[in-house]
């Protein structure tokens, strides 16, 4: 949902390869976007709902479009396909992580690379990643067998700056 609570956002895998806008009042649809490289989910907004993001499954890349148009606005090329995808509040970042929890940071007004932690192996499985209020700090929460919900974990930007 947009943070300012008027829009939903979905990505579609198994019915097609797309991403829908939807009126959060109204649940009418606003925007479809299909693209040659298949946006699929995790999507995410920007903070200010101006960007729609979504990664493509088939390949090592996420994809931002323009949240209102439909038109494509940036590409982020990552070293693997993402499980969970989050903006920071404040908008200058956003976080990339794949099922193991890794993750690559990146600016997200330059789109630069910003750095990478690793995850915890093949033993954990990544259910959810977001941003503290404070944009400087990622959460990670892990299930590592079936029957529990352990570990989280805490990250802070600049120890990933500092990791890279």
């Amino acid at each position: 949902m947009s943070r300012q609570g008027d829009r939903i956002v979905t990505g579609a895998i198994y019915l097609r390869n797309s991403v829908t806008v939807w009126d959060a009042v109204t649940g009418q649809k606003l925007l479809t976007i299909d693209d040659e490289r298949k946006p699929t989910s995790p999507v995410a907004f920007s903070p200010d709902g101006a960007e729609v993001l979504a990664v493509c499954q088939g390949d090592q890349m996420a994809l931002a479009f323009d949240s209102r148009t439909g038109q494509p606005r940036h590409t982020f090329e990552l070293s693997y396909v993402p499980h969970r995808v989050a903006y920071s509040p404040n908008g200058d970042y956003v976080v990339f992580a794949d099922d193991r929890g890794s993750l690559e940071v990146y600016n997200a007004k330059s789109r630069t690379f910003v750095g990478k932690s690793e995850g915890f192996g093949d033993d954990a499985v990544l259910e959810e990643l977001v941003f503290l209020p404070d944009s400087q700090t990622i959460l990670s929460h892990f299930s590592m067998t079936p029957d529990s919900h352990e570990p989280l974990r805490l990250c802070n930007i600049q120890d990933v700056v500092r990791v890279r």
